[in-house]
């Protein structure tokens, strides 16, 4: 028995593919040696076959093509645009609103273990303490003056 590899690159896996391929292995051996190398979860040998299909076309990069749609890096004219539209002096792009908040929280909060104040209903407060879980997170109960009634 040969010892498994956990969680391998795609690249790594494909590079094997494309080797085995050019020793001229049928697919589904090489679908077999991969399942007891790293485990059933690698690839499934629908995949396998595709990538040797690629590979017998004339690939020859393992690695994944870019595609097109939203950049995946954000560059210093999109940066200055941002900054321009919010008057800011410079922009950080940030996917998600989670990320966001606790990108906000800790550029006051740097260290661990300090404090921050936020309102008790607050989104931050209430759904992402996991986030900012590194600093201690103190409630602001704020007083009630109106009810709202749902029927």
């Amino acid at each position: 028995m040969f010892k498994t590899i956990a969680d391998p690159a795609d690249c790594e896996v494909r590079s094997v593919i494309r080797f085995l391929n050019a020793k001229k292995v049928k697919p589904a051996e090489i679908h077999r040696q991969l399942v007891e190398i790293y485990g059933e979860n690698v690839m499934t040998d629908g995949v396998v076959r595709k990538w040797i299909r690629q590979f017998n076309d004339g690939r020859t990069s393992v690695h994944d093509e870019a595609r097109s749609g939203q950049p995946s890096v954000v560059n210093d004219e999109l940066e200055e645009k941002a900054a321009k539209l919010f008057g800011k002096e410079a922009a950080l792009f940030v996917p998600s609103g989670t990320m966001g908040n606790l990108a906000s929280v800790m550029s006051h909060c740097w260290a661990k273990g300090q404090e921050v104040i936020v309102g008790d209903l607050s989104h931050i407060f209430i759904h992402e303490q996991g986030g900012i879980a590194q600093v201690r997170c103190f409630p602001l109960f704020i007083e009630r003056k109106f009810k709202v009634a749902i029927k």
